[in-house]
């Protein structure tokens, strides 16, 4: 592991800048990394989201991810003060404590912290611990898994979707669920409007497709 010393010391400069041997181009991701306030205890490796005060905290809960901003990479309580990591031993360390400067990369490559077994190549999504990532097949995907993790607790190094998590892997229904509507016209004589059968039918397709829109993580 290399050290490489910012030559700029302050707030909001990095301190120390920890990269692996194997993996020095991660730096690369340092022209990607943004300071944040931390809402909560961060830890190296946890993917964020902007909240509604402008700080970024981690969670469980998928949906709050549509307003991902990236993998924490350092912050005020990791090394000496304000150092940045890109090394995968080090995922997992404290980074940031509540209001604490905390440094996220938002774009480029990071080291996450799995939360379960992940393909690589898979796109990966929010586990169902907190800040931990995992492989999906639908919903909203933050990044592309680089490489392979044998199970929770694991580093892996992930390409950074930069903005809000985007939908990979539409679930589609089964054909039989959507039946399309009798093509009879509408009357243009008291009553107005479609047969009950038709306007049934319109009510039951429209539920469908309302929740398969909920199913693949575009709407809430």
């Amino acid at each position: 592991m290399a050290t490489i010393v910012a030559v700029r010391h302050g707030s909001n400069t990095p301190a120390d800048v920890h990269i692996d041997n194997d993996n020095t181009a991660l730096a690369i991701g340092y022209n990607d990394v943004r300071p944040f306030i931390a809402a909560a205890t961060l830890l190296i490796g946890d993917a964020v989201y902007l909240t509604a005060a402008g700080l970024v905290n981690k969670s469980a809960t998928a949906g709050n991810y549509s307003a991902f901003i990236g993998i924490v990479v350092g912050g005020y309580s990791f090394e000496k003060e304000n150092g940045l990591s890109f090394v995968s031993t080090l995922v997992g360390n404290t980074a940031a404590l509540v209001n604490e400067l905390v440094w996220v990369a938002t774009g480029g490559v990071a080291y996450a912290n799995a939360g379960a077994a992940i393909t690589r190549g898979n796109p990966v999504g929010i586990s169902g611990t907190s800040g931990r990532v995992d492989d999906i097949a639908a919903g909203n995907a933050i990044g592309i898994a680089l490489e392979a993790a044998s199970g929770t607790g694991v580093a892996v190094k992930i390409w950074i979707k930069s903005g809000p998590a985007g939908i990979i892997g539409f679930t589609p229904l089964a054909a039989v669920d959507l039946t399309a509507v009798a093509a009879t016209g509408s009357t243009s004589t008291t009553p107005f409007g479609y047969t009950q059968s038709q306007a049934d039918a319109i009510v039951t397709q429209l539920n469908l497709i309302i929740a398969a829109l909920i199913a693949n993580g575009i709407a809430v």
